[in-house]
């Protein structure tokens, strides 16, 4: 070979390194299933459902005919199946299939794949996909490392026992509810994270590090012992009843309207200085106080069937900020239950201090579901009164 040829070759190699991976090699999306006989249709042909847009031509493998814009359903005849070309969108909603492989479609935007028996999917590195919705499948895990540009992700109701979202960071919405066999999730890579639904998992372990634009959040029905909202100031909306959390501090979340952290095992609770908070649910703790100091906008808050003495009720009413009696502001603060003993104290000076704040203090039976204003619970002092001829003690009822 004369120079100039090798040189030739050398530019050409060169240039070439410069180019987007979609011009050098194909881009390919892989269905496998695992037998054709689990695919067929009422008349016991074996088919495959997908649509798709793609910027120019689509060429199909493992199926009968060609690419068909107007078409949905394809007939198989090969267990694996692909689609080469510039796909941007990609749907096999209820298709089914054991694995999905589009890590070699690089100009893939959307991916839709609910409900499609899926136990692989491959979609890690794909910096241009912006939303999948994979929810109800089989996954055993999900990796979406790398896919920088991925908005939103909706994954609620599958198996995974793992979800990588290294490198997510623009990342906005995230469904991973009822995925019974999660334990883990860390949202530290994605700082730009908004609305997370979580609840109904195992989760034990839930990393809100850097998730500054976080403002609902939805965890309710786990495992976990602590949740550090410390870096989540603008929170808006909080549920994570149900869990075994045994203390609970939110005080760093200005934004704060609405805290439900029902039915766990707190023993202490601080939401001081939530300046926007106006509903507050949490009956059926273990809670022997509520910090609820410098909230000036509370409006409704459930506490019964906890350990508040009468002391600390009085506390919590004198810290309750003044209402218009139109605003109906109200207390459920005793309750009665077949199954539970309330713990709760709150006398009639208590219910006379809250309603001179224009405060409803309420009574609710859980077996009936009924609710009616509490009258307080009368005080009772032991006297004793002494004589020449005896002592005499006496208790009488002071209401």
């Amino acid at each position: 070979m004369n120079f100039r040829n090798l040189f030739g070759l050398f530019l050409s190699l060169f240039f070439a390194s410069l180019l987007p991976n979609s011009v050098l090699a194909d881009n390919v999306i892989t269905i496998s299933v695992k037998d054709l006989a689990d695919n067929h249709n009422d008349e016991g042909t074996p088919i495959i459902k997908f649509s798709l847009k793609a910027n120019g031509d689509v060429t199909l493998t493992g199926v009968e005919g060609v690419y068909d814009p107007s078409k949905r359903v394809y007939t198989m005849t090969d267990k694996t199946v692909t689609i080469t070309g510039d796909v941007t969108e990609f749907d096999c909603d209820y298709a089914k299939m054991e694995t999905l492989d589009c890590s070699q479609s690089a100009l893939l935007e959307e991916l839709y794949c609910k409900s499609a028996n899926i136990k692989h999917l491959k979609v890690a590195g794909l910096t241009k996909l912006l939303k999948v919705d994979c929810r109800y499948n089989d996954f055993e895990n999900l990796d979406f490392t790398g896919c920088a540009a991925l908005t939103s992700l909706k994954a609620s109701g599958s198996k995974t026992k793992t979800l990588v979202l290294k490198g997510c960071s623009a990342l906005k919405t995230l469904e991973v509810s009822t995925s019974s066999d999660l334990e883990v999730l860390d949202l530290s890579e994605c700082p730009n994270i908004e609305t997370v639904e979580c609840q109904n998992c195992n989760l034990n372990t839930l990393n809100l590090q850097k998730c500054e634009k976080l403002n609902d959040l939805s965890c309710y029905e786990n495992k976990l012992t602590s949740i550090d909202f410390s870096d989540c100031k603008s929170l808006t909306s909080v549920t994570c009843g149900s869990n075994p959390l045994t203390k609970l501090e939110i005080t760093n979340s200005p934004k704060l309207q609405y805290l439900s952290c029902y039915n766990a095992e707190l023993t202490q609770l601080n939401v001081s200085g939530s300046q926007k908070l106006t509903d507050l649910y949490c009956e059926k703790n273990k809670l022997t106080s509520v910090n609820i100091e410098n909230c000036p906008a509370l409006a409704r808050m459930y506490l019964f069937f906890n350990q508040i003495s009468k002391e600390e009720m009085q506390r919590i009413v004198e810290a309750l900020p003044n209402r218009e009696e139109t605003q109906k502001a109200k207390i459920t603060a005793i309750g009665k239950a077949s199954d539970r003993e309330e713990g709760n104290k709150c006398s009639k000076k208590t219910v006379a201090a809250a309603k001179a704040k224009n405060w409803s203090i309420f009574f609710k039976n859980e077996d009936t579901y009924q609710i009616e204003e509490y009258e307080g619970e009368a005080t009772y002092y032991a006297v004793t009164l002494e004589s020449n001829f005896r002592d005499c003690r006496y208790a009488f009822r002071c209401s």
